[in-house]
C-alpha cells in the first residue's frame, strides 16, 4: 500500500512538472538530431522520473547542473524510430522527422531591471508589470501559439528578463528576480507550458542567457550539450539539426558586443576571429539552404533618437570575412520587434522575431532608401511589424511563406522568401 501511494505521488508529481522535447545536434545511432527529452525535478539527488518509449520504460539521469544553480533537471534520448514517449501520464509532443509548419519567437521574458543593461546600479529603471497579461503578453502569446499546432517551435533567445530586486521602487511588479529557478519558471516555463506542450523545440541563447546573467539556468536547463563544463562558458560551439531536407545552424552569439564599432578593441577583433571561424564550420556542413538561428542578427535596423544603425559590427565583419555559403535565411531576434531585410547582393535576407513579450523597441520611424546606413549595408527593402506576436513559416528551403502574427492570433503581414527576394503585404 505504501508502495502504491508512492507511486501516485511520483505519478502526480510528473503530472505538474515542467516537461519539454528539445531538439540537439546529432549523436550515435541518431541521423540528423538527437531527440531529447527534459523534466525539472527538486534537486540533483531527486529521484529521475522512467521515460516510456513505445511502451517500454527507460531511465533517466540527471542533466548536469552548474555549479551555484538552484534547479535540477533529468534528461533521456527519444529514438528516431519513436512512435509515442511519455513521462508519467504525460505525452511528450512527437518529432516530426519534416516539420511542415514551424513557428518562430523570441525575446519573451519580462523587463525587470534597474541602472545599466545588466541590472547593475539602479539608476534607472525599466518595468514591465508582469502580473498584467496586457503589459506582458507572453502568456497569450503561447496559449495564441499552441493552438497554430506547430510542428516546431523555434525560440531565438533572451527567456529571462527578471534581473534586479525592485522592492520600494514605483511600478515594482515584485515576484522571483535573478538566476534561480522560481525566476524561471516565472519568465518561461509556466507561461510556455502550453506551446512546450505542442511541439518539440530548438533553443537558442541569447545575451539574457550570457554568462553575466542567466547563464548557468540556460545550462543546467535549455542548453542541449554545447558544454561539458559545470561552469558557464561564452559563445558555445555551433552545432546543427536537420530534419528531412532541412538544416538548422544554431550559432551561440550570446556574448556578441553590440556597442564595440568596427576595428575599436582586442575584444571586437577576437570576436570577429571567432566568429568568422564559427560561420565557415556553419557553411562546411553543406546548408544547401537552411537557416541560420542566432540571437544576435547578423544585421538589424535600430531607431535611435534620430539616426537610424544596424547591429552588430562584429558579426557583420564576420560574415564579411567568412562569406559563408550555402545558407539561405538568416533568423534572429535581439531587436524587440518583427524586421524583414531584404538586400541588393546575394546574401540571404535577415529576419529579426524579437518580439514575443519584453518591452517592445522603439518604432522605425525615419527608414529612407537614403539613409546612409541603408545604402552602405545595400538594404533593398524593409519591413516591420510593431507588436508582440509571434511568426508561422510554411514551405521550403528557398521559398517560404510567413503569417507573422499579434498576440490574439491576428495576421499582422504576409511575408514571402523566395532565394534572396523577400516582400511582405498587409
Amino acid at each position: 500500500m505504501r508502495y502504491f501511494f508512492a507511486v501516485v505521488l511520483a505519478a502526480a508529481s510528473c503530472q505538474a512538472a515542467d516537461m519539454w522535447v528539445e531538439l540537439g545536434p546529432a549523436s550515435p545511432g541518431n541521423d540528423g538530431f538527437t531527440a531529447l527529452a527534459r523534466v525539472i525535478v527538486d534537486s540533483p539527488t531527486a529521484a529521475c522520473p522512467d521515460l516510456v518509449i513505445d511502451g517500454k520504460a527507460q531511465a533517466m539521469t540527471h542533466w548536469k547542473q552548474m555549479r551555484g544553480f538552484d534547479g535540477a533537471a533529468c534528461q533521456g534520448v527519444i529514438p528516431a524510430s519513436a512512435k509515442a514517449a511519455t513521462i508519467g501520464r504525460r505525452a511528450l509532443p512527437h518529432v516530426n522527422r519534416n516539420p511542415k509548419k514551424i513557428l518562430v519567437l523570441g525575446d519573451t521574458g519580462c523587463r525587470v531591471a534597474g541602472g545599466g543593461e545588466d541590472g547593475a546600479e539602479a539608476k534607472r529603471w525599466r518595468l514591465q508589470d508582469c502580473n498584467d497579461p496586457k503589459a506582458w503578453p507572453f502568456a497569450t502569446v503561447a496559449s495564441n501559439a499552441a493552438k497554430e499546432k506547430p510542428e516546431l517551435v523555434i525560440h531565438v533567445g533572451d527567456y529571462l528578463y527578471r534581473e534586479s530586486n525592485c522592492k520600494g521602487v514605483k511600478g515594482c511588479p515584485g515576484g522571483p528576480f535573478g538566476d534561480n529557478i522560481e525566476t524561471w519558471r516565472a519568465d518561461f516555463f509556466t507561461p510556455a507550458k502550453p506551446l512546450l506542450e505542442a511541439a518539440p523545440w530548438i533553443f537558442v541563447r541569447g545575451n539574457h542567457e550570457d554568462c553575466k546573467r542567466a547563464g548557468k539556468g540556460w545550462f543546467s536547463l535549455l542548453d542541449p550539450g554545447t558544454s561539458q563544463s559545470d561552469t558557464c562558458i561564452d559563445n558555445a560551439k555551433p552545432y546543427v539539426v536537420s530534419l528531412g531536407k532541412m538544416k538548422y545552424a544554431v550559432l551561440d552569439s550570446s556574448d556578441a558586443d553590440d556597442e564595440a564599432p568596427k576595428g575599436s578593441s582586442k575584444k571586437f577583433d577576437a570576436q570577429v576571429a571567432l566568429f568568422t571561424g564559427y560561420l565557415k564550420d556553419i557553411a562546411g556542413q553543406n546548408m544547401n539552404g537552411g537557416w541560420l538561428l542566432s540571437h544576435h542578427p547578423v544585421w538589424s535596423i535600430k531607431q535611435g533618437n534620430e539616426a537610424l544603425s544596424i547591429l552588430n559590427a562584429a558579426l557583420e565583419a564576420a560574415w564579411a570575412q567568412a562569406k559563408p555559403t550555402g545558407i539561405g535565411l538568416l533568423v534572429a531576434g535581439h531587436t524587440h520587434t518583427f524586421e524583414l531585410i531584404e538586400f541588393s547582393d546575394s546574401h540571404p535576407a535577415q529576419l529579426v522575431i524579437g518580439n514575443g513579450g519584453t518591452s517592445l523597441a522603439k518604432s522605425i520611424t525615419s527608414y529612407s532608401k537614403n539613409d546612409p546606413v541603408v545604402k552602405e549595408n545595400q538594404i533593398q527593402s524593409f519591413n516591420e511589424d510593431h507588436q508582440w506576436g509571434y511568426s508561422i513559416f510554411t514551405g521550403k528551403a528557398g521559398n517560404w511563406k510567413i503569417s507573422v502574427e499579434n498576440e490574439n492570433a491576428h495576421k499582422d503581414l504576409t511575408c514571402k522568401i523566395q532565394g534572396a527576394k523577400a516582400a511582405c503585404k498587409k
